[in-house]
């Protein structure tokens, strides 16, 4: 204990497994990054964004932990095995030996969770906000009756494409756009507006089976070059009144930036009895399709 003192806070008191004694490579983070005095104790979005930053904590390992609050304090669940790298990592936004020194990649999204999926992966990624009105373009979709699959990969290359044709954008690089539409017994669901829509969301997708219909689409030239879906398949538990009322409380507003009102790799793993398919899909981005194509591009080392 003496070392965390003096260097900061291990993994394991940062996450509140204090009970679980990690190795001695797991990185030391000064009390900047967590301290539990704080008046304002961070909320768990900036631990974990701290960690994978740092690159200490695979992203997979994050999501497989159930996450709570208590006393105002984000904590992973006790007895939680996380995978870390060598204190020898390099930090997860530096450009990566398995990425060509030419290659250029953008992502046309202003996900969070995409991008901290890429980064993770070793990817050195710009970001650039793509320029379509998604509102419009999932009304027309469903107007011509196209399938959830078909809409979700038209989304995904019309933002891509949007960025791709930008000014001063450079035209040899690829551009990654990524979209997802949650479909359950037919019904087309979109981010809650408010928490009360939340609720009346997650009441019609309790005790229910959906599809996380996420496709992704590459760019270059303003032409698109690859795309994929996938269709990972949640089955939800019933929820009772009590734990809707607790769940809300704990996620506020971070539901409404979620289609499904759920952040899985968050407290939204408690939603759920079963879930397949891959975990990236899930949280927006089809990865292991994804590097296999570039990889095919020799963009990754083959």
């Amino acid at each position: 204990m003496k070392e965390e003192e003096e260097n900061g806070w291990s993994l394991s008191r940062a996450c509140g497994c204090r009970g679980t004694r990690l190795p001695k490579n797991v990185p030391r983070f000064p009390h900047s990054v967590y301290n539990s005095q704080r008046a304002d104790p961070p909320k768990l979005s900036e631990v974990i964004r701290k960690f994978l930053t740092w690159g200490c904590v695979q992203p997979t390992a994050i999501a497989a932990a159930s996450c709570h609050a208590r006393d105002s304090v984000p904590r992973l669940a006790e007895g939680v095995i996380i995978p870390v790298y060598p204190r020898t990592h390099t930090r997860v936004t530096d450009p990566s030996s398995l990425q060509r020194p030419h290659a250029s990649i953008i992502l046309a999204s202003a996900s969070s969770s995409r991008l901290a999926l890429l980064q993770a992966a070793g990817l050195s990624v710009t970001v650039r906000k793509p320029s379509v009105d998604e509102d419009v373009l999932k009304r027309q979709a469903k107007a011509k009756g196209m399938q959830a699959a078909d809409a979700a990969l038209m989304l995904a290359e019309r933002k891509a494409g949007s960025v791709s044709g930008q000014p001063g954008i450079n035209p040899d690089a690829l551009v990654i756009g990524a979209d997802q539409l949650l479909v359950c017994d037919g019904r087309w669901y979109d981010k809650p507006v408010d928490l009360a829509d939340a609720r009346t969301q997650l009441k019609a997708l309790s005790g229910r089976t959906h599809l996380l219909h996420t496709a992704v689409a590459c760019c270059r030239h303003g032409t698109t070059v690859w795309r994929h879906v996938a269709a990972p398949v949640l089955s939800m538990r019933r929820l009772t009144d009590a734990f809707l009322d607790a769940y809300l409380s704990v996620e506020a507003d971070h539901v409404l930036h979620c289609v499904g009102a759920y952040r899985l790799e968050g407290p939204g793993i408690h939603l759920f009895d079963a879930v397949e398919g891959e975990h990236a899909a899930i949280l927006g981005l089809p990865l292991l399709a994804l590097l296999g194509f570039l990889r095919q591009q020799d963009i990754l080392v083959g």
